[in-house]
């Protein structure tokens, strides 16, 4: 998935959404997997993320593992203002 990375809360592991103008998904880096990251989610920033979708039935809910981030667009959107969901959310 590609969009924007809301952060949700913090601890040992990363919990965060990724945003675009339409949906959202629930992310879950784990800690140790967090660690090996090459690109760090940051706040604002475009990401595509990769990894394994994960439900959770009785509450009908989706979650991505993530096992892999790459800045999408060189990070510009993230220099140029885009993605104001993100910003407008968090307000």
């Amino acid at each position: 998935m590609a969009g924007c990375v809301c952060f949700r809360a913090r601890s040992g592991h990363l919990y965060y959404d990724v945003k675009d103008d339409r949906n959202v998904l629930a992310c879950t880096t784990w800690k140790g997997q967090a660690a090996r990251l090459s690109v760090q989610p940051e706040e604002g920033l475009e990401v595509i993320v990769t990894g394994k979708l994960t439900a959770f039935g009785a509450q009908s809910k989706y979650n991505l593992n993530v096992e892999q981030v790459e800045v999408a667009g060189e990070g510009a959107p993230r220099a140029s203002g885009a993605f104001p969901i993100c910003r407008a959310s968090l307000a």
